[in-house]
């Protein structure tokens, strides 16, 4: 059985979330030694977590999945540290994969079904495809506070969908609208939004071009909070400023910093906090916000290239 999205305008899915999406395997027999990029391949890639008590990157598994060597995975011209699969016959049906993620209360990321990408069609399949061409599929897991949105057009005014999205102003002067999940969190000192546990807001991958100018609507679901999409973070105090802090992964190999930063004139001509892409080339990315719970709920942001 499958389940087809059409992917509106620019945004795309593509690759493996550090929090909350993963990757399974089927079986594999008969396994080539060093498998060659033209041959059609379906490979699985898991996709791995950060464990913030143990401080380490944990990859999630596949049972009865046989791994590319490095070897394999340097003919395939993927990075060494990527956790790849071979997957089964076409037909094969995809086992379950698992994770020892959990969310903040400890209950382990749900997988919600296998999805690949093509023909900026994403489809949900629960057997492995026949292909023509190498086809990579990705398992979707899932914190139970989280539900999966199927892509949306962008809306005429904002506010008009999603109820937790990203405005991305393109320097040709167009406007995208990048509808955002929301999944539990482990960490400490940012407030639930209503919610039953502390909670993070995350795009599928998307595409920042260079200019790109980025601002963060989000929904307090509280008894009392917004009714409809605000822009954060919201003004602090008499002087209006805006509290941000742009993070780094726990091994610091990766910093939002070098991609991003706070857009001072957007910011004053808006009056919202507007941050900029400063690359001078397109890049893919997934950016995760979280509202800190310290005076003037500040947005913490962290943006993570796609591998």
């Amino acid at each position: 059985m499958k389940k087809i999205i059409t992917v509106a305008m620019a945004t795309m899915l593509s690759a493996a979330c550090v929090t909350g999406i993963a990757v399974s395997a089927s079986a594999a027999s008969g396994a080539p030694t060093a498998p060659a990029a033209e041959t059609a391949q379906v490979y699985l890639v898991p996709g791995t977590w950060y464990d913030t008590e143990e401080r380490v990157t944990k990859s999630n598994t596949v049972g009865g999945a046989t791994a590319l060597t490095s070897a394999q995975k340097q003919a395939l011209h993927l990075e060494d540290e990527i956790n790849v699969y071979q997957a089964g016959a076409a037909g094969t049906q995809l086992p379950k994969p698992a994770t020892e993620k959990t969310d903040a209360e400890g209950k382990p990321f749900v997988f919600q079904g296998w999805w690949y990408i093509e023909d900026a069609t994403v489809t949900y399949t629960e057997t492995v495809p026949e292909v023509t061409s190498t086809l990579y599929l990705y398992a979707d897991f899932r914190a139970e506070v989280s539900q999966r949105h199927d892509p949306v057009a962008p809306p005429e005014q904002v506010g008009a969908v999603d109820k937790n999205f990203m405005e991305v102003m393109h320097d040709d002067g167009t406007t995208e609208y990048i509808p955002l999940l929301v999944s539990g969190s482990d960490s400490s000192n940012i407030t639930t939004m209503g919610y039953s546990v502390n909670v993070q807001f995350f795009n599928e991958y998307f595409e920042l071009r260079r200019n790109d100018r980025i601002s963060v609507y989000l929904t307090d679901i509280s008894e009392g909070g917004d009714e409809e999409p605000t822009c954060y973070p919201k003004p602090y105090g008499t002087s209006g400023s805006f509290y941000s802090t742009l993070e780094s992964n726990g091994a610091g190999t990766n910093r939002s910093s070098d991609y991003l930063c706070e857009d001072t004139e957007a910011t004053k001509e808006r009056g919202k906090l507007t941050f900029a892409f400063m690359s001078t080339e397109s890049m893919t990315f997934r950016v995760y916000f979280k509202i800190a719970s310290t005076t003037g709920n500040g947005l913490n942001v962290y943006i993570e290239p796609k591998a």
